[in-house]
């Protein structure tokens, strides 16, 4: 009734197969980016050892929200 809804990002963590994991953390940081860590990739490639860091992507001038730029990270 306020507006908000939920939405099905497919690639949400990344473009690879690997990227997508189960059972990982996700830190909300003071910059408003999200940090996951951790986490396994089901049977399929195993446990995931790089973080990957969300950034939010805002256009200024609408006030919309238009994503999150992903960066992988070093273990």
């Amino acid at each position: 009734p306020y507006g908000g809804h939920w939405t099905l990002e497919p690639t949400f963590l990344g473009e690879y197969p690997q990227d997508d994991r189960t059972m990982h953390y996700a830190l909300l940081l003071p910059t408003s980016q999200v940090l996951i860590v951790n986490g396994g990739n089901y049977d399929f490639y195993g446990s995931i050892r790089y973080p990957v860091l969300l950034t939010p992507q805002f256009d200024q001038i609408k006030g919309t929200f238009l994503g999150y730029n992903k960066t992988r990270m070093n273990e």
